[in-house]
């Protein structure tokens, strides 16, 4: 999906509005990612001067990853907090750990039939004193706040589902089934 924009020359030249997370969540990614995001609200500002706001196109963001880096998807996520523009996350394949968590914050969320999505802790790794164990624990604890905070707050998985998950230790594969039920697919 493009939209047209004139650069410089005045020449029309299209800005792709979908983009594909089939990576492991890294600074690379979130760095492309990013960039990406910034030439869409760069376009739509454009746009937006004069058409009205409501006529934007959504942006499209196709997830079949197996996670990775959380202050990677933090990135990301902030930089789509700044679009102006609706925003559609589809799972293509799978969305593990911050695979789901990114497809979570999707105002539209669409999965395939075959797809699986998975919910997990955060893993916590740290070397060094007991101190520095402290302040991981604690920063830690937070990012998962942050990131439970997202998912009950635009679907209907309650906060007691996800602490049973943590407290079994385990990864949660949710069927299909459940993402209809708690509202995490939201457009069939």
């Amino acid at each position: 999906m493009c939209k047209e924009e004139r650069n410089e020359q005045g020449q029309m030249v299209m800005v792709e509005r979908r983009y594909y997370v089939n990576s492991e969540f890294n600074e690379k990614l979130a760095n492309d990612f990013c960039e990406w995001v910034d030439s869409i609200i760069e376009f739509d500002e454009l746009y937006a001067e004069t058409y009205p706001e409501e006529d934007l196109l959504p942006v499209v963001i196709t997830i079949s990853s197996r996670g990775g880096i959380v202050d990677c998807l933090n990135q990301m996520l902030d930089a789509i907090d700044d679009l102006y523009c609706p925003v559609i996350t589809e799972v293509r394949g799978y969305a593990f750990s911050c695979g789901c968590f990114l497809f979570a914050r999707g105002d539209i969320r669409i999965a395939g039939k075959n797809s699986r999505i998975m919910y997990h802790e955060i893993l916590y790794n740290a070397d060094g004193f007991l101190q520095e164990h402290k302040e991981s624990l604690q920063e830690s604890n937070y990012l998962m706040s942050n990131i439970d905070e997202l998912i009950t707050s635009r679907t209907e998985i309650p906060q007691s589902v996800l602490n049973q998950v943590k407290r079994e230790k385990r990864n949660w594969f949710l069927t299909r089934q459940e993402c209809l039920k708690y509202k995490l697919i939201n457009f069939d």
